[in-house]
């Protein structure tokens, strides 16, 4: 099984598109996948306003490099449910893990490939995914999951639910972890006794 927050779900999304079959289940958590519903909504949204900062050229490493700490707060303050969650630890090693240039720039990167993640997103595959697949979302985060759940099917993934992180925003590993890794227990319980019924009903 693999489980991906933000970026990590856009990649899990990748990795079920390409390599279904080494896949017994998948959680997305947290995301919009570029080219897939309701990807075109949610960067339209003048709140998603840094997606487009982070993809010009050069400009966000200039203006964030030494000021790492500051910006990120913003986005931690911004998009958690309560503040107080991400705790000023948790913060500074996020930050120092892009104190280098190299690192800064990495992380850039990402939004200046979604134009053409979108590309390669937006074709359907040849026949439906049946992999379960459970989308999260915390509970302050904006817009409807159903959107997000329904833009999933769309793209061929047939197997597809939703479900609500309590008590959390976007940083749903680190506002509320207990809530997180129950739900992901049991999402992997859920997937080893459907295969394991699936085996008996074959025999």
């Amino acid at each position: 099984m693999a489980a991906g927050h933000d970026v990590g779900g856009q990649i899990v999304f990748a990795l079920l598109r390409d390599h279904p079959d080494i896949l017994s289940g998948a959680a997305i958590m947290d995301v919009v996948i570029p080219g897939i519903a309701p990807w075109e909504k949610v960067i339209r949204d003048p709140r998603i306003w840094h997606f487009a900062f982070h993809a010009v050229p050069a400009l966000p490493e200039t203006l964030v490099s030494g000021h790492q700490s500051a910006y990120f707060d913003f986005f931690f303050n911004v998009l958690s449910k309560d503040r107080a969650s991400i705790p000023d630890d948790a913060r500074e090693i996020y930050a120092k893990a892009y104190s280098r240039p190299e690192s800064l720039q990495a992380g850039f990167d990402w939004y200046r490939a979604f134009p053409e993640d979108a590309k390669v997103n937006a074709a359907r595959p040849a026949k439906p995914i049946a992999v379960p697949v459970l989308y999260l979302r915390g509970a302050a985060e904006s817009g409807a999951i159903g959107d997000y759940v329904d833009g999933l099917r769309a793209a061929g993934l047939s197997n597809v639910e939703g479900d609500i992180i309590a008590g959390s925003g976007h940083f749903v590993a680190d506002e509320n972890p207990e809530a997180l890794a129950a739900r992901l227990a049991r999402f992997h319980r859920e997937i080893s006794a459907a295969s394991s019924n699936s085996t008996w009903r074959q025999a």
